[in-house]
Parts: C-alpha cells; structure tokens; sequence
C-alpha cells in the first residue's frame, strides 16, 4: 500500500501560516499614550483601568462638578508601572487618592481626600524597601523602621509637630510600636520615605560617647592631673614665701646688696 505524505505536508503549511501570523496585541504592547492637550481625570482613570485590565471606580460623588481639565503640553508614553505612579499623581492633584478594594481581584476606588469618605481610604502594609522602588506611586501605605543609635520615643515625640505642621494633607502618621527601637509611619508613599530619611539622619551615634571602662580611666588621669596641679601650686606658694621673706623688712635676716659709689670703685682698684 502506498504511503501518503500529503497531510504531512498540508499540516507543516498550516504551521507555517499560524506563525505568521501576527500575534494578539492587548495593547501592553504600545504602552499607555496620554496624548498633549486637555484630559478629564475621569476619562484617564477609564482607560488607565482598560489599559491595565482592573477595575478602577471613580463615584461622581467623589470627583464633584466642575473640576478643571488636565492639560499636559507633551504626550506621555507608559509602561505598566508608569501609568500606575502617573495616574495615581494626576488624581492627587485632584485631591484623589487610590484605595484597594480587593487587590487580589484587582479592585481599587479613587476617594477624596476632603471628602465625607476620607475615612475609608485604606493603608496598605509594606516594607520601607518596598517604597523605595516605587516612589511615586500615590497610596497610602503603613511602614515600621528599626532604629540603631537613638531612643524611638524621643525620635517620635521631636518628630511629630514637623510632620502634622507641614501643611500636607493627609500628614503622616508618627507612632511607637511598644520597643524602644522600632517607629510606625502611615501616609502617602513619598511623604512616608522623606520621613523615614529624616529619622536615618537622626539615628546615628552620639557624639563623643564612650564605654564605662573610658570614663573610669578618664576619671583616674583626670585625678592625678588635679594631685599634680595641686604639688604644683604648694611649691609655688613656697617660692613665693621665700621671695617675699627676702624683700627689705622682711623676716629672713638677709640684708639687701648695697652698690658702691664710682670713686669708691676707683679707690679700691688702685
């Protein structure tokens, strides 16, 4: 019986058509395009939430009426992490923060910052090196540093009345842990990291310190530079008895050398 290669060769032709074929583009592949002129903060969290395949909610009541246009003067092209940092910041400046509703699900909502919910804007936990790899994206987040040198209490009760009088709202939260070397922060991410940098700056060793043994032995050198001194002073007290002592009128007995005159000189040199 004959053998047919024909269905061989029909199936590696379609293979090849298959490959040629261009692939699906979900539009990842572009990036994110916010094109230069005016843009509603409404319509960028739309198709942020398309492009990045979430859903976003922005409720009316939260946004208000009348809110003015974005306007950027150049087209902005973004990945992934990109259009999350920039639209997070384009909602801040309309007084929007973003708050996951279900993360896992990818579910977040855009409440404001002055508004009757404001309460429900929710922290998310992460590590200090967490924020620091991304720290332009605008959430609210609650960290917890470890401190080296100095007491956390002090650190907290210096610290507070800069971060709740800076003017920035929502101003981040300073709070103990119940060890002496921990501090909780809460805020919006790059408020939290230029706090946690001010606290790395405080958080060194003090100036000068030294272990008990220093200030024992410091003590001893101190003691027998105070005896030295103080043998000093006897002799020189005794100097000067004995100088005062030879002075005319004095107690020593010594009478003072008398000079001759210049013909008495003379007389005794013949």
């Amino acid at each position: 019986m004959p053998y047919h290669r024909t269905p061989r060769i029909a199936l590696l032709a379609l293979f090849a058509t298959v490959a040629a074929l261009p692939a699906q583009d979900n539009g990842k592949s572009r990036g994110f395009v916010l094109e230069a002129g005016e843009h509603q903060i409404g319509d960028i969290i739309e198709r942020a939430a398309r492009f990045l395949g979430r859903n976003l909610i922005l409720e009316p009541t939260e946004i208000g009426r009348g809110v003015p246009a974005i306007t950027l003067q150049k087209s902005l092209n973004l990945d992934v992490h990109g259009c999350e940092e920039v639209v997070s910041q384009l909602a801040f400046m309309k007084g929007l923060v973003m708050s996951p509703v279900d993360e896992e699900r990818g579910i977040f909502e855009f409440i404001n910052v002055n508004g009757p919910r404001r309460a429900a804007i929710r922290s998310v936990l992460k590590k200090p090196e967490e924020l620091q790899r991304r720290p332009n994206l605008v959430i609210k987040v609650t960290t917890v540093i470890y401190l080296e040198h100095v007491d956390a209490k002090v650190v907290t009760q210096n610290l507070r009345p800069f971060v709740h009088n800076n003017g920035r709202y929502p101003a981040v939260l300073v709070g103990n842990v119940g060890t002496p070397n921990a501090i909780m922060l809460q805020g919006i991410v790059g408020d939290v990291l230029e706090t946690v940098a001010t606290i790395r700056r405080m958080d060194v060793p003090a100036t000068g310190s030294v272990s008990a043994n220093d200030l024992v032995a410091r003590i001893e050198r101190l003691e027998k530079e105070r005896a030295a001194i103080n043998r000093s002073l006897i002799e020189l007290r005794e100097k000067v008895r004995v100088l005062e002592g030879a002075r005319p009128g004095g107690s020593s007995g010594v009478q003072p050398a008398t000079t001759a005159s210049p013909r008495r000189a003379a007389d005794r040199a013949r």
